[in-house]
């Protein structure tokens, strides 16, 4: 869960604290869901089990000139 409010203190302060729960919560399955997505992107057939078919087409080009 995120340590700082997504909002100024000065706002913050002013929301009921079931209501400050309610939004840190959903901040943080948020992140939570943005990380695990990022990690789907990253994914390619050099570090998971998909087919090199589902690869970019720069992905290939990049490896081939590394080698």
């Amino acid at each position: 869960m995120s340590a700082k409010p997504p909002l100024p203190d000065d706002l913050w302060v002013k929301i009921p604290a079931d209501a400050q729960a309610a939004i840190l919560s959903l901040v943080d399955s948020f992140e939570r869901r943005i990380a695990a997505l990022e990690a789907r992107l990253n994914r390619n057939s050099s570090n998971s089990s998909k087919p090199p078919s589902t690869d970019p087409l720069a992905v290939g080009l990049i490896e081939a000139r590394a080698v």
